[in-house]
């Protein structure tokens, strides 16, 4: 990449607004999974289980269930 203080500010506000739909993707991934982990575990699937599948740690699997799942109001 070009060094950015050669790029003017038009692009950099257009580059920064064009991330926006990538970063909104990556949020309701990250909810899907959260709420597919869930349901995984509620059908007696272990956190290395789910961990192996997703090339995670057990770890990574644990601080995932500790965040509420949107929409449900169990979790909220």
């Amino acid at each position: 990449m070009a060094d950015e203080r050669e790029v003017s500010e038009q692009v950099l506000i257009e580059r920064l607004i064009a991330t926006v739909p990538r970063v909104q993707d990556g949020i309701e991934a990250q909810r899907e999974q959260r709420r597919l982990i869930h349901e995984l575990m509620r059908r007696n699937w272990s956190q290395e289980r789910i961990a192996k599948l997703l090339k995670v740690s057990q770890q990574a699997i644990s601080k995932r269930l500790k965040r509420p799942i949107e929409g449900d109001p169990t979790t909220e």
